[in-house]
Order: C-alpha cells, then sequence, then structure tokens
C-alpha cells in the first residue's frame, strides 16, 4: 500500500484515523461510503507505515498523520500517550488539516463503523458553519445492574466521538484549535481526573459554540450502548432502526465498538445483551464478520505498531513513557523528545538523593515488585523479562548507560522438558523464570523415562560455562528419584541438590522419606505442600511457586469448533481438563459433569468440554464419562494439544471449572486466571494460596477419609468432597451474572500478575542460589557425611522390624487381635513410628509375661 502525502481536497471528505492494524476495518467502511456515496473516498490518516504487500483499495486514500502536526508535536504525542490516546488526541489538529486544504464540509468517522445509508450531511447544500454530534443515548439506560450504566456513559462523555461532522467557518476554526490545544496534554484515560482520551471535552461544544447541533435521528450511531432504545431490523427497504414509541428510521450507521468477528458476541465492553442482541442485530454483526474476513483482517490484525525510535538509536518504551509524562509535569524543556537528546540525557541523570538513575526509577513505580532487586538484578531484569513485557531496547538502556550485569552464578535444571504433564509445564516455567532474572540454566531432559505424550517446546540448554554450576534443580517427584537419578550425568548427580516436589494430600508417603537423604532441600509450589512436607522433613523445604505467564492468544472460536464441532456460536463454554495419570479420583471429572447438569438443562445454550490427556491409563474412562453426561451439551475431547493449542483452548472457553479432591498445585486454574477467564474450584488445598472469594467462585466441600486406595494414595486418605449443588450454583451464577464474571477474571488475572510473573518467581529463586553458590562445595561432602548415620538408623530400622516379625511368628494372637487398630495407627504415626511403638508394646508385654512366669 503506497502512503501519499498529497491530496486533492474535494468541497467534502469524509475521513477516519487508524493504525494500519485496523486498515481491514477503514477498507469496510470506505466500501459503505462508496456504496452511498458513489464517487467518494474515505481518507486514512495513517499512524504508522502502511503494508507493503499490497496497493490500498481504490475507496480509500492513505495519508500520513504527520501532516496534521508539526514535526516535534507529532513526536511528542505518539511518545506521551498510548495508542488510543495517540489516535483520538490529533482528530482536531487533522479536522484542521482537511479545512486548510480547502474543504468546506468534514466528516469524522471511527474505523470501526459501516454507512448504511446516505448521509444526509453531505447532500444538503447549506454553508452555514457548525458542528454535529451525536449522543450516546436518547432515553437513560436500564438500571438493571448490566454495562453501559448512566454512570459509565457520564464518566465517558455525552457524546460519541466515534462521529463529528463540521462545516468550515472562523468560529469553527477556532473551537477546534481550543479542542486541539487541550489534547496536546489532556487526552489521557483517566478517569480520576475527569478525563477520557478527545471525547469527553466535547461536553463543552454546546455551551462553548453555539454553532453546535446536538443529533438526535435513531439512526445515526447506533451501538451496543443504545440497543436497549433502537433495535435493528433488515427489511426489503434496507437496515431501519424501531424505536420503543414504534417509529421506524433509516438506521443510517452502525458502530461496531468492541465486537470481535471471531466471538460474535455484541462487544466486549458490554454484559445487557451478550450473544443475543435484540432484533436482526446479530445478522449486522455477521454481515461485518464477512466483511472484515474479505478485507484481509485475519492478517492485518496481528500488525504491532512499531514504537517511536530516537535518533541515533534506541526504542521508546513505557518506561520512557511513564517518565516523560513526569518531565513534563516537572516543565523540563525537551525541545522535540526523539530527536534532541534532551530526554535522555535527563532520563540517564539521578534526581537528588536518588541512587539510581531517573530512567530506572520509573520503572520501579511501574514494577514496584521490583523493588529489592540489586543493581545486577534489576539490569539482568531488563534484559530479560523486562524486553518481553515492557519492550525495553538493550540499545537504549546502553545509551542511558545501564551496563550487562556481571556473570551469575549458573544452575542445572533437570525435568520432563518435553512431556505434556503439569510437572514438565512447571520445570519449563521455572527455567524461563530463572533466565528472566538473569540465571544461566544448563538443561537436562529426563522425558524418556516416563511414558506420557511429548512435543518440541523449543527450550534450549544453555552452554555450560567455564565452571560448571555446583546446584541441581531437580524437576520431578520424590516417587521418580530413586530411579533418575542414577540416570543424570555425574555433574548433576554431585552438585548440590534440590527437589522440586508436588504432592496432593496431607500426608506426605512415608515410604518416600528416605528421599531426604539423597538431596539438600526441597522447593515446593505452596503452603499446602510445604506443611504436609516439613511433618516428615530432615531438609529445609521453601516454598518457590511456579512462574505463570502463559502466552498471548486470543480466543478462537473458530478454531475451537475444529476441535469441538459441537460449540455452537452462541454457546457458553466452560472447560475441564485432566490428565488421567494424575488419578481420576483427585480430578473428578464426573463431579464437573454431575454438577453441569444440576446447574443447566439441554436446551440452555451452555456447554461443558472435558479435555483429558493420556486416556491409555484407563481406556474404559471416557466412554462412563460420556455415558454420565445423559445427553446434555457435555462434549469430550482426548487428544495430546502442543503447547500453543492447549493455551488456546484456555482462552476460548469462557470459564474453567475444576471440582477436585485436592490440588498441590493447580497450575491450569493458575493459568485460566492469568488470561482473566473466571474459575469455579473447590476451596481447599494447593489453590488455597492464590483462589479466594474476590477472584474465584468458591465451592464449599467436606472433608472424607476415602475407603479404598486411589493410585498412590492409600485407603484413609483424607479428600475434599465438594459439594455439587454449591457447585452447580457457583457455575449458574458466573454464566447469568456477566459483570461477577468480569469482575471475577479481572481480579484472578491481576492475582497471577502480582504472585507469579517472572520478576516475582525468578527473584525469589534466584535470591536463594545466589545465596546457596557460596556454599555449594561443601554441599556434597556434607551429604556425605551425613549418609553414614542414615545407613546406621536404616539398620537399626531394619533390626526392629526382624525382631517384631519374629514375635509374629511366636504370637500370633496377640497381634491379630490388634490387626484392624494397624491403619488408623500408621495414618496417624507415619509407618516407622508404628514399627517403633510395636517394638515397644512387644518389649513391655514380653516383659510382663517374664514377671508372671517368674
Amino acid at each position: 500500500m503506497l502512503l501519499s502525502d498529497d491530496l486533492r481536497t474535494p468541497p467534502a471528505v469524509v475521513f477516519t484515523i487508524c493504525a494500519s492494524n485496523y486498515l481491514a476495518q477503514a477498507s469496510v467502511l470506505g466500501a459503505s461510503l462508496v456504496r452511498q456515496h458513489p464517487g467518494m473516498k474515505l481518507v486514512v490518516f495513517l499512524l504508522d507505515e502502511p503494508p507493503q504487500a499490497a496497493p490500498a483499495p481504490e475507496h480509500l486514500v492513505l495519508l500520513s498523520s504527520r501532516l496534521a502536526l508539526s514535526p516535534a508535536e507529532w513526536n511528542h504525542r505518539r511518545c506521551y500517550y498510548d495508542i488510543l490516546e495517540f489516535a483520538t488526541s490529533i482528530k482536531p489538529a487533522c479536522l484542521l488539516y482537511l479545512l486548510g486544504q480547502g474543504a468546506r464540509r468534514a466528516v469524522y468517522f471511527d474505523p470501526d463503523i459501516k454507512l448504511l445509508h446516505p448521509l444526509s450531511f453531505l447532500l444538503d447544500e447549506s454553508e452555514a458553519e457548525t458542528l454535529l454530534l451525536t449522543p450516546h443515548i436518547l432515553t437513560p439506560l436500564p438500571g438493571d445492574g448490566h454495562a453501559p450504566t448512566d454512570l459509565i456513559i457520564m464518566r465517558a462523555g455525552l457524546y460519541n466521538l466515534g462521529f463529528a461532522a463540521v462545516r468550515n467557518g472562523p468560529r469553527l476554526q477556532e473551537f477546534l484549535r481550543w479542542w486541539d490545544a487541550h489534547l496536546h496534554l489532556m487526552c489521557r484515560v483517566d478517569f480520576a481526573q475527569g478525563l477520557f482520551t478527545d471525547q469527553k471535552w466535547m461536553d463543552f461544544a454546546p455551551v462553548l459554540f453555539e454553532a453546535a447541533q446536538v443529533v438526535r435521528d435513531p439512526g445515526y450511531n447506533v451501538a451496543y450502548w443504545n440497543l436497549h432504545e433502537r433495535t435493528p431490523r433488515k427489511t426489503a427497504a434496507g437496515w431501519q432502526v424501531l424505536c420503543a414509541d414504534n417509529t421506524a428510521h433509516h438506521l443510517v450507521f452502525y458502530h461496531f465498538s468492541g465486537f470481535d468477528p471471531g466471538q460474535q458476541r455484541l462487544s466486549r465492553y458490554e454484559s445487557r445483551f451478550g450473544t443475543r442482541p435484540p432484533g436482526d442485530t446479530r445478522a449486522l454483526l455477521s454481515e461485518y464478520a464477512q466483511d472484515l474476513l474479505t478485507a484481509g483482517h485475519a492478517a492485518l490484525c496481528r500488525r504491532r505498531l512499531s514504537a517511536p525510535k530516537f535518533a541515533g538509536g534506541g526504542t521508546w518504551d513505557k518506561v520512557c513513557r511513564a517518565l516523560y509524562r513526569q518531565g513534563v509535569e516537572e516543565n523540563a524543556d525537551f525541545g522535540d523528545v526523539l530527536e534532541d537528546g534532551a530526554f535522555l540525557r535527563w532520563a540517564a541523570g539521578v534526581a537528588r538523593k536518588d541512587p539510581v538513575c531517573r530512567y530506572l526509577r520509573a520503572l520501579l513505580r511501574l514494577r514496584p515488585q521490583l523493588a529489592g532487586y540489586n543493581h545486577a538484578e534489576l539490569t539482568a531484569w531488563l534484559l530479560g523479562a523486562g524486553r518481553a513485557e515492557l519492550g525495553i531496547d538493550p540499545a537504549l538502556l546502553k545509551r542511558l548507560g545501564i551496563t550487562h550485569p556481571p556473570q551469575v552464578p549458573a544452575v542445572y535444571y533437570a525435568g520432563y522438558l518435553r512431556t505434556h504433564l503439569g510437572i514438565g509445564e512447571a520445570a519449563r516455567s521455572s527455567i524461563a523464570a530463572l533466565r528472566a532474572a538473569g540465571m544461566h540454566v544448563v538443561t537436562h531432559d529426563i522425558s524418556a523415562t516416563v511414558a506420557a505424550p511429548a512435543g518440541e517446546y523449543g527450550l534450549t540448554s544453555d552452554p555450560p560455562g567455564a565452571e560448571k554450576p555446583r546446584i541441581a534443580v531437580l524437576g520431578f517427584n520424590a516417587d521418580a528419584l530413586p530411579n533418575v537419578l542414577p540416570t543424570l550425568p555425574s555433574e548433576l548427580r554431585s552438585a548440590y541438590r534440590i527437589g522440586c516436589w508436588y504432592w496432593e494430600t496431607p500426608e506426605f508417603p512415608e515410604i518416600w522419606c528416605d528421599r531426604f537423604e539423597i538431596i539438600d532441600e526441597v522447593w515446593v509450589a505452596t503452603r499446602y505442600i510445604a506443611d504436609a512436607i516439613r511433618a516428615k522433613a530432615t531438609v529445609p523445604v521453601l516454598v518457590m511457586p511456579p512462574m505463570v505467564t502463559p502466552p498471548k492468544v486470543e480466543p478462537d472460536r473458530a478454531w475451537l469448533r475444529t476441535r469441538v464441532p459441537q460449540v455452537a456460536a452462541d454457546e457458553f463454554v466452560f472447560l475441564f481438563l485432566f490428565d488421567v495419570a494424575s488419578v481420576p479420583f483427585r480430578k473428578n471429572p464426573e463431579g464437573a459433569i454431575a454438577a453441569f447438569m444440576r446447574a443447566f438443562s439441554p436446551d440452555e445454550p451452555v456447554r461443558l468440554i472435558i479435555k483429558a490427556l493420556n486416556t491409555a491409563h484407563d481406556p474404559s474412562l471416557m466412554e462412563r464419562l460420556r455415558q454420565a453426561a445423559g445427553g446434555h451439551r457435555v462434549s469430550l475431547l482426548d487428544c495430546a494439544l502442543e503447547s500453543l493449542d492447549r493455551f488456546r483452548l484456555l482462552a476460548s472457553a469462557d470459564a474453567l471449572v475444576s471440582l477436585h479432591r485436592a490440588e498441590g498445585f493447580g497450575l491450569t486454574l493458575a493459568e485460566a486466571m492469568a488470561y482473566g477467564k473466571p474459575v469455579i474450584t473447590t476451596a481447599w488445598s494447593g489453590n488455597a494460596d492464590f483462589t479466594h472469594a474476590g477472584n474465584a467462585a468458591l465451592v464449599a466441600y467436606d472433608l472424607v477419609p476415602s475407603a479404598q486406595a486411589h493410585g498412590p494414595y492409600p485407603a484413609g486418605t483424607l479428600w475434599a468432597e465438594p459439594r455439587l449443588d454449591d457447585a452447580a450454583r457457583q457455575m449458574r451464577r458466573v454464566y447469568a451474572e456477566p459483570e461477577w464474571r468480569h469482575a471475577l477474571g479481572q481480579a484472578g488475572a491481576a492475582t497471577i500478575a502480582q504472585q507469579f510473573s517472572a520478576e516475582a518467581v525468578g527473584a525469589a529463586m534466584r535470591a536463594r542460589l545466589e545465596r546457596l553458590s557460596a556454599h555449594a562445595k561443601q554441599a556434597a561432602p556434607r551429604r556425605a557425611r551425613t549418609l553414614a548415620p542414615a545407613r546406621r538408623a536404616l539398620k537399626r530400622r531394619l533390626a526392629v522390624m526382624l525382631r517384631i516379625g519374629r514375635d509374629i511368628l511366636k504370637h500370633p494372637g496377640y497381634y491379630l487381635a490388634r490387626l484392624s487398630k494397624i491403619p488408623a495407627l500408621v495414618r496417624r504415626y507415619g509407618l516407622m513410628g508404628v514399627v517403633h511403638r510395636s517394638a515397644q508394646v512387644a518389649a513391655l508385654d514380653g516383659g510382663i509375661k517374664g514377671g508372671r512366669g517368674n
């Protein structure tokens, strides 16, 4: 697409403002303009460079938004504002530019608008200067608790600035210059300061500009915010709007604000209608979605707006923006912020009595959780996670004098790095967190030691370096340790060993307690696991949760239907995921199905997807679940998904349900929350570290000991039994109350970002490893010294057990009488505790018998 700096301005101009990722919307708007007003073209003020692959459609004229402002002012606004604020801040400047080029009339439309009837403003012959504005609503919004509300409209502004039309004149230009001057600094989205982009300022228009007119035609600017009073209808004569008084009007243009063509939902900004808007709106949305597809939306929407560049190198970022706003508030003079160098010199300097430069201080205000980092750690974060999260350019850091940190200690990490397992995902995320914190990680994959589906995750190993790591993190559970440890390279076996263990019940198995003798410390994901292991541990047990930062993927119902064809466009989708290898009884898919069936009837547009992995461990399970669903809208998905598709599945569902009986951590819960999805989950075990009543729909439960063993969990294990009536109630509420659902999702996402971000997790792990690194050379000899008394203790235990065995053979009746009490004693004292107590009882009993014989 070519960008023209020349425009032969006709008497009437229709224009929009957008970046190239919105060119599909602009193209649909331009095509609709040509259909209603043949011979006209849509002028597009582009905020970035256009795509070069294809020429612009004939109905578009592409102009650079630079034309509307001086170079210094253009640089100021694109640096001072985010993309939404920047695009809206130049609106009056673009109007003034077009009028200055000779246009008598100018009409602005947001790019996500479609014209469905001619604009009378472009057809009349009046020459009187004027400004036309459309109010959001003509009648009050219902007080039904759904968004938007009258208060939301008041905060955003009385008039919607997706449309404005002007006729030129001196008083109009004076008003536009007043508006533009205020948008120099006050086009922010800041409700606390009474600001909402350029829009809020138009509340002044009817007062300050007497020729301003409010368009009360209900066919103008129809959108989600006024469908309570306007019902779109498709008729033989074209699109119309039916009002509450039964009058019909031409639907002149519809504003698709917040519409996602992949979801067919009315708008992400509203909760009143969802997938069931009034009248024929669904047909209008479907037509528009197809228009976008034809205009190349799928490819264009993925384009990213390039960040501004400093003259001489370095990319503008969010830290720069925050610091620039601070400097402007302090009346600092930077000239042209990108060209003159004054801003970079100021950012590299330090304020009075501040030990760090202004750029780093601005970063710490944006990310207060980094406050505990030292300079090396902070720089490592900037060059690692900071590059991904904030778009930080190493070239900029170099210009600011922020140098690369010194070499940090290296670490080995062994785990199931290619497997589709929760413990494999935890290992991968921990490695990413360590690297984000600047650690040097040498990886070792043990996926071949377990029978589980595997994939290519692109996880590479850092080279060992001059000095080999002296610490090894073993990202696999205690039960696997004896079998896997001998297969590891000798350098891992001789290092200081940290076991990363998961366990799901309050009682850590006694049979695994000998593992404490071959590791130096244990890392666990939650306090729940820590409590279980510390009760029996002889080494330090620290809580080190995994990083939870799933990749950014968009909800994609079209993709979801390729996996689950039964999913309808208007269905609300609950998702339940579990690994059959992780013991189905613990995950409780039957409970999820039962609660869903209690909550919803088969004719309601609600679906439950059960996604299972490793079903070969129980071949008949899926058929049992299918029968349990009993004709309800329950779909079973049985396949291994690559990592990105697993996240796409999470992002494409509307809510996640997990009626587990116990979780060590609850990784899928945390990942769903990270995507802003509401979660319905049992209010017990490991997920209690991050789920609470403010960010999740918690299900009540009863603690019940099991009557039989399940996998590695013996009979008598204490499990949470979720109350299905309460689960059904919570699922029903999540479906029926969009505002509550949205609030849970937002709160959940904030919790995960705060507790499990790369900086939070990586910093904690790195701090511990740095403390250990100074003593790691002595760790292996210490372990070797402790093995001798451990072996002596083992011999003593074997001697006691042999003595009891002989005594059982000698006095079988005595022990049979106590047989029923043994399981309870094992639960209370552990296996070795029972052995010791039995030895004492046997010795005491022998003494009594000896006394009687004497």
